[in-house]
């Protein structure tokens, strides 16, 4: 017959085996042949194991690997141990003295069994010999039925008196298209394809979710070659034509290669695939051009190296005698990303080597040469370089230009503000009693920062109230003496309240009879500062120095609402849009050189973009509680109580 006979013959009776593996139902895990009654079978966990006893020989111990199979379920792995037994007459059994006794008819077998690392585990079968098969002295078996640390694959050691047997269940790949196996179960996979989202998601058709959570995948280039392990969702213009998924659980695995027939995928290994060149040389000194294709596919491939300029126009020459023809069937080597096929083209001599390069053929199509050094490169190499080194020339006169800004700026701050050191002030910030005081306190922290001298009456309470309102507003009217100095009045509803109740009250006063005298329109600081105002109108001229002030969040004087009449003729400044209009009254020009002129509007840009970004930045402050700070009079009348003894 021939070894290759004798391979086959033994070929068939494996697969003959396999297809013919007993199938038992579990619930039955032990059966008696005739002569034995009352068998039963327990687990025995003592840890000094009792002798086997009873009016039987054990002959012979058989071990082989059969199905459990339920109804309407799948099947598992079991063992069928079978034990030979020789049942002992009277005489042999118990001597002389023997009888008929029900104790002495009694048995028990130990089965000892283990698989891999797992411990051993006993079974004690226990069973009833028949007075008959006494007699007889007949041949009768015991036959058990075991699953638990039986699975595909495994070998299984069994112990039964002197008898040691061994035994290997067949493997997933054997018995799995043979039987109806948990394990043999398989997920499928099947990609979709999101081209709004340009991917392409790996999904499972499985019923049961405990296998989808415990799915792992890898992915092939082909059947051949290592399997990768491959995420869910992969970007279309990564799949390719020769991607194969293996899809498992704990149990045998799936092959499937979804996109073997796309002509799109296709065209996405062709397109990826890329060459490498580069310039050696040999031990003996020969000059050698080695290049490295890699592609995510195994094609077919020819590569052949050319010398640029030697044919028409910027065409690259093929140089005879070198082209190199590589099939797809040849073995590429391989890493996680790519695979890839290297060679070389000994003798190819050049003064330059850019001049050499190399071409290649993918799937009929032809690449552009692929050279150690670009030739292209240098036609606009130059051009890049001057547009860089412009670039470069402009960075640096922008840097220079901007700290030239800010040492103008500083200067004029210097040469501006000189006053501000020696103690003069040139702002002076009130606000009406019972007014918020919020908008006042964020106005003089602004105006602060940017360098200027700022008193206001919130934050000079004790001096008002140990040399009173009038004398306190005319000492620091005498300080403003710098030109731009200003008297800022914050607006608000308070304000515009008692500007028009004072103004109402001494045009009573000057109409009225001449002893017709009215009370003060208000002793604090706010109310002299309006009688000032109400004197400069007397005597014709504009208050000058006086201003009002407002937020745009909390704009008062905006057409809905008329102004005072003592407000009349005075400059209105709404914050922050008129922060550049405010700052340049308050610091005017003192001098009509260029160069200072120029630093002053420098500053006046820089300096209201600092007050903008600031009064926006507080905006959420300008209404703060005012119930823990008190208005003028309140300290004043808080300072007149008498004290209790």
């Amino acid at each position: 017959m021939g070894f290759w006979g004798s391979v086959l013959l033994l070929l068939a009776g494996a697969v003959a085996s396999l297809a013919q593996l007993e199938r038992y139902d579990p619930s039955k895990i032990s059966t008696c042949s005739q002569g034995l009654i009352s068998c039963s079978v327990v687990d025995d966990w003592s840890i000094v194991q009792e002798e086997d006893s009873g009016p039987v020989e054990i002959s012979d111990v058989d071990v082989k690997p059969v199905l459990c199979c339920k109804q309407n379920q799948r099947c598992e792995a079991c063992l069928l141990i079978t034990i030979h037994i020789r049942i002992l007459n009277q005489t042999e059994g118990s001597g002389e003295d023997s009888g008929d006794s029900e104790d002495e008819n009694e048995g028990v077998i130990t089965v000892r069994y283990y698989s891999g690392p797992n411990l051993p585990q006993y079974r004690r079968i226990f069973f009833t010999v028949t007075p008959a098969a006494r007699r007889k002295q007949v041949e009768a078996q015991l036959k058990v039925v075991e699953c638990r640390d039986v699975f595909p694959g495994s070998r299984v050691n069994v112990t039964v008196s002197s008898f040691n047997r061994s035994v290997s269940f067949p493997s997933l790949s054997e018995v799995c298209p043979y039987a109806d196996l948990e394990e043999c179960k398989t997920p499928r996979v099947i990609p979709v394809i999101d081209r709004s989202g340009g991917v392409a998601e790996l999904r499972v058709v499985d019923e049961d979710v405990s296998h989808t959570k415990r799915l792992r995948i890898c992915v092939r280039r082909g059947l051949v070659g290592k399997c990768w392990k491959s995420p869910p969702i992969i970007p279309l213009h990564s799949v390719t034509s020769c991607m194969c998924f293996q899809a498992w659980t704990n149990g045998s695995r799936t092959w499937s290669c979804p996109f073997t027939k796309n002509k799109e995928f296709r065209e996405n290994a062709v397109r990826n695939a890329s060459l490498t060149v580069s310039h050696n040389k040999t031990n003996d000194g020969r000059p050698v051009l080695s290049w490295i294709l890699s592609a995510p596919c195994s094609l077919e491939a020819e590569v052949w190296p050319c010398r640029m300029g030697a044919g028409p126009g910027s065409d690259c020459k093929e140089v005879p005698g070198f082209r190199v023809n590589h099939t797809k069937d040849l073995i590429w080597s391989e890493n996680s990303s790519t695979l890839w096929i290297s060679g070389e083209f000994v003798n190819i001599s050049s003064h330059r080597h850019f001049l050499h390069c190399v071409k290649f053929k993918v799937d009929g199509v032809i690449s552009d040469p692929v050279c150690q050094y670009n030739t292209r490169r240098w036609r606009w190499s130059a051009p890049v370089l001057v547009a860089l080194l412009v670039f470069g020339l402009v960075g640096v006169g922008v840097c220079l230009l901007r700290r030239r800004i800010r040492g103008c700026v500083s200067d004029w701050e210097k040469t501006h503000h000189s006053g501000v050191e020696a103690g003069v002030e040139e702002v002076l910030l009130l606000h009406a009693g019972g007014a918020d005081p919020g908008g006042v306190c964020v106005l003089v922290d602004q105006l602060s920062d940017l360098g200027l001298g700022v008193c206001s009456d919130l934050s000079s309470q004790k001096e008002v109230g140990s040399c009173g309102p009038g004398p306190w507003l005319h000492s620091k009217l005498a300080q403003l003496q710098k030109p731009g100095g200003k008297v800022l009045l914050m607006l608000s509803d308070p304000a515009l309240d008692t500007a028009q109740a004072c103004w109402d009250s001494w045009t009573r006063e000057r109409t009225g009879p001449a002893d017709y005298r009215t009370p003060p329109c208000s002793s604090d600081v706010f109310g002299y500062a309006l009688n000032c105002i109400f004197t400069a109108r007397l005597k014709g001229g504009a208050a000058e120095r006086f201003a009002l002030v407002q937020f745009d969040s909390q704009r008062l004087l905006d057409g809905d609402r008329l102004v005072p009449e003592l407000f009349r003729g005075l400059d209105l400044y709404s914050l922050p849009s008129d922060s550049r209009r405010l700052l340049a009254e308050l610091c005017p020009e003192r001098t009509t050189r260029f160069s200072m002129r120029l630093k002053r509007l420098l500053w006046l840009r820089q300096a209201s973009a600092r007050l903008d970004k600031g009064l926006r930045n507080c905006g959420k402050g300008l209404r703060p509680h005012a119930d823990s700070v008190l208005t003028q009079e309140e300290s004043l009348e808080e300072e007149m109580l008498p004290l209790k003894h």
